[in-house]
């Protein structure tokens, strides 16, 4: 076989290997939605000056998983203390709602209307999360992430793929330019990792919070703004079993 025929062939299975190839993307952005309509999980809370309607998103908690993580902790009294074998499914379908939560962030969703007859001004420290016995106050806007990254099955799927059809190709580049078995000269480089065939396991996702984040807001008699208010439970494991609360004098 002379050696343009060779060439002509190795730039073949090249294009081929381009075109096999499954690529996913590394980043990904995401823009938070609110739903609209009435919501099931929508709390009232009534005050002088103000009604707040809110949504504390929570995420899917699965029977004895309470259990387990505190197991995990080396809180063993603990554990036995909250045995649970109750399924408690999450009140949203909002995909990034999701990913804010498994990021131990939880937001929630707030409809704030003046009903004084004078102008009013509501900060975001005006509010906190409350289990009944701990306390947490909200984070912050300026501290939310603007990025996070998460683990993609689907890159580690095509990575799979990607490299059957290199190590196949790549043998039959064996087969039919190296009559002794071995391989011709630079093909073994085509099985190494590189960005033409190889997916980055985690994805960097992106969030756009658009106008949505309650930082501070001016608000006329009989005037509503809608927004999201974002904490973090630290080492809480879960949202559930949380609800609003306002300080109607900011601190």
């Amino acid at each position: 076989m002379n050696q343009s025929l060779k060439i002509k062939i190795l730039i073949c299975i090249v294009i081929i290997i381009n075109t096999s190839c499954i690529h996913t993307n590394k980043h990904e952005v995401k823009k938070v939605e609110l739903e609209n309509g009435n919501h099931a999980f929508s709390k009232t809370l009534n005050y002088k000056n103000l009604q707040i309607k809110n949504i504390v998103y929570t995420e899917s908690k699965f029977p004895l998983s309470e259990f387990f993580n505190k197991l995990m902790d080396g809180e063993f009294s603990e554990s036995i203390k909250s045995v649970n074998f109750n399924l408690k499914l999450t009140n949203t379908t909002n995909q990034i709602m999701h990913d804010l939560l498994s990021n131990g962030i939880v937001p929630v969703h707030v409809s704030i209307k003046n009903v004084s007859d004078n102008e009013m001004t509501v900060y975001y420290k005006q509010f906190y999360l409350t289990n009944g016995n701990d306390t947490n106050e909200t984070f912050s806007p300026k501290y939310l992430p603007n990025e996070f990254k998460k683990f993609s099955p689907p890159a580690v799927a095509a990575n799979v793929f990607n490299f059957t059809v290199v190590l196949t190709i790549t043998f039959m580049i064996a087969l039919l330019l190296s009559p002794l078995g071995h391989l011709p000269p630079g093909s073994a480089n085509s099985s190494k990792k590189s960005d033409s065939i190889y997916n980055d396991t985690e994805k960097t996702v992106r969030i756009d919070y658009k106008h949505y984040v309650i930082d501070e807001k001016s608000l006329k008699p009989g005037e509503e703004v809608y927004g999201l208010l974002f904490f973090s439970l630290k080492r809480i494991k879960s949202a559930h079993g949380f609800y609003l609360e306002y300080k109607e004098e900011a601190q």
